[in-house]
């Protein structure tokens, strides 16, 4: 059995059809996202509106989309905490 990666913050279980739940590093402005399909993965640089912002949005999903992915974030998915230390990708 594959163990986990657990985000070094809190993670709050949101209603989506494709995001399980969401949490953000007010530290380092990091918003971490769990999808449905258990796939971890951190956008960083993220401002603490946007965060808060996509907690209220009717849709999270179009809100991730729309708001930060198009936005141009760096963002990666995460499985171990080695990874954080390497190259991030940038949407286009």
């Amino acid at each position: 059995m594959t163990k986990t990666f657990r985000p070094p913050c809190r993670m709050k279980r949101v209603k989506s059809s494709h995001i399980y739940s969401v949490g953000y590093d007010v530290r380092y402005k990091v918003m971490w996202v769990r999808f449905t399909s258990h796939d971890l993965y951190c956008y960083l640089n993220v401002p603490l509106r946007e965060y808060l912002n996509l907690l209220k949005a009717p849709s999270k999903g179009k809100y991730l989309a729309a708001s930060i992915k198009a936005a141009g974030y760096a963002y990666r998915k995460v499985t171990c905490a080695a990874e954080l230390r390497g190259p991030v990708s940038q949407t286009a």
